[in-house]
């Protein structure tokens, strides 16, 4: 679905925009997007669960009188990157890859709550983002501008490849569900608010919108392979904008991301009907925290600097303690969105 809006973008997007625009007064848009890399030893650290006395982020969760809200901490860090609903006997961890192409998210989190008997899985994936320079070309990474290539998608497609592009295989759609009303308004207005912050963002650097068009939508959808059935749930949320830039050139490009993507697996059809409502609350009460955010944002100004200088051959991410990056205007309401995104979730 497609809908005029006001368009916006983080200030370290921004502040790359800017950079190619003066430089090369052409149609290149540093807006970073997260690609999928496989996940080595040398580019993926441990999470582990800690137990929070943070409430719970949905009242979805009060179906269940045994739970505890659990913050997933990176060992190597110590930043608690989700917070997540753990119910009684499941266990839960992940791990933390930080060699994406992206500016905007160059690390990816993946936590997977398991239930007592390992015949249901819940996976988590943090934001990816992606560019559509509108030109047709080929999809993929582009390590010399840091960010990566993909033709928009709305979340009923993206769904759909969501099983392969996660490393699960091919799988056969079965069913495809209706987003409730509160889920399609949440990416709505989380569309707009990220728009509005663009546009006040883009002015500081001297760029204009001349026009833009939100991409908002959100979708669920049933997979079968065998006797395993998994659910699919997905959001996106981005703009499709045309910008004037400094010297009088202007560009037309979209930027689009899945702030948040749930797969749920199931051994076979009882176990996926067994766990699907404990599993449907896990999702409701999970949330990327502020320090997920906050890593995102000091990781992605060292990309910054190196891109600017161009050193980018040269650039070794540093993984600094918690208390070197500050909660940011940006990051409260990058964490508060994640929030109210995932709380929304139903499907009818």
């Amino acid at each position: 679905m497609k809908t005029t809006l006001t368009l916006r973008l983080t200030p370290t997007q921004i502040s790359k925009l800017a950079m190619a625009a003066v430089a090369a007064l052409v149609a290149i848009v540093f807006i970073f997007l997260l690609w999928r890399r496989p996940l080595t030893p040398e580019n993926k650290t441990a999470l582990s669960p800690t137990p929070s006395a943070s409430p719970a982020a949905s009242d979805h969760v009060s179906l269940y009188s045994e739970r505890e809200q659990t913050l997933v901490t990176d060992t190597a860090t110590g930043w608690t990157y989700v917070s997540t609903l753990v119910p009684e006997g499941w266990t839960v961890d992940g791990e933390l890859n930080w060699d994406q192409i992206d500016v905007t998210y160059p690390l990816l989190a993946h936590v997977t709550l398991t239930s007592p008997d390992e015949r249901m899985r819940v996976h988590l994936w943090s934001p990816r983002q992606f560019i559509d320079d509108q030109s047709g070309g080929a999809d993929g990474p582009d390590r010399q501008q840091y960010l990566t290539y993909r033709t928009y998608r709305p979340a009923e497609v993206a769904a759909d490849e969501t099983l392969a592009d996660l490393g699960f295989g091919s799988w056969q759609r079965v069913g495809e569900l209706t987003p409730a009303a509160a889920w399609s308004q949440a990416v709505s207005e989380a569309t707009a608010e990220i728009m509005d912050e663009t546009v006040a963002a883009l002015a500081d650097q001297q760029v204009s919108v001349r026009q833009q068009m939100a991409y908002q939508s959100a979708a669920a959808a049933d997979y079968g392979r065998g006797e395993n059935l998994a659910r699919v749930m997905t959001t996106v949320t981005g703009a499709e904008y045309q910008l004037s830039l400094p010297g009088g050139s202007t560009m037309t490009t979209a930027t689009w991301e899945q702030p948040w993507t749930a797969v749920l697996v199931a051994a076979d059809r009882d176990s996926f009907e067994q766990y699907l409502p404990v599993a449907e609350a896990i999702v409701r009460a999970s949330y990327w925290t502020n320090d997920f955010f906050a890593a995102a944002e000091g990781v992605s100004r060292q990309i910054t600097q190196a891109l600017a200088a161009g050193q980018l051959d040269q650039l070794a991410l540093e993984t600094k303690a918690r208390d070197s990056y500050q909660a940011s205007e940006w990051v409260v309401a990058a964490s508060k969105r994640s929030r109210r995104l995932m709380s929304s979730y139903q499907v009818l």
